[in-house]
């Protein structure tokens, strides 16, 4: 599979949100940016890191490139068909490999991949996608759970819940939580673990 980036001469609708992430006591402001183009990009803006990610009109990540200057890392990966190539450095040591995977999508920024899904009336569905921290690649599987409603900046809004786990027998070890709004598939509000109990991760719109 190859992938173009065409140029356009016309404007590109953007749409932006802000959202405050939690790690344990400390917390940071996120701008999260999605250009509408031929060649969607998604662009996660955090205090030490940003994440640009590119997709294919489902929204299945083609390209991804984390830049963590603080860390000393700045990697590039590719979907080329069923292979997934990593290039760059990440936390100061050189890296270049090749991953192989299947015909399930790639979704790196989960944020926006999940958008079809929600709007959907499929309940469950399966994708790759990597750890960031360790580019270690694992199957996952993204659940409808149930409808709530949230309050968020005073606002009351209709939410889908997602639950997101590993695939088979390890369904049981870890599973993290997205919030959607239920009509547009925004997303509004992420719970996971982080390395420690203490170190709980939260994302939500401000």
């Amino acid at each position: 599979m190859f992938v173009l980036f065409p140029v356009s001469a016309q404007p590109i609708e953007t749409e932006t949100h802000h959202y405050l992430e939690r790690t344990g006591s400390k917390t940071s402001p996120v701008e999260w940016k999605f250009e509408k183009g031929v060649v969607p990009k998604i662009t996660w803006v955090g205090s030490d890191e940003t994440i640009t990610t590119w997709s294919n009109p489902s929204l299945e990540t083609v390209k991804w490139v984390v830049d963590k200057p603080g860390q000393n890392t700045l990697i590039t990966v590719q979907r080329t068909n069923n292979d997934l190539i990593i290039n760059g450095v990440l936390k100061g040591s050189p890296l270049e490999k090749k991953v192989k995977i299947d015909n399930l999508p790639w979704f790196q920024a989960i944020s926006i991949s999940l958008r079809p899904f929600i709007i959907s009336k499929d309940s469950a569905l399966e994708f790759w996608t990597f750890q960031p921290d360790t580019l270690k690649i694992y199957k996952l599987r993204a659940l409808k759970v149930s409808a709530d409603v949230l309050k968020i900046n005073s606002n009351t809004i209709k939410a889908q819940k997602v639950k997101i786990s590993l695939t088979g027998i390890l369904s049981v070890f870890g599973e993290c939580f997205y919030w959607f709004t239920k009509d547009d598939g925004v997303f509004i509000r992420y719970e996971g673990p982080g390395t420690s109990p203490e170190k709980k991760v939260t994302v939500e719109m401000r």
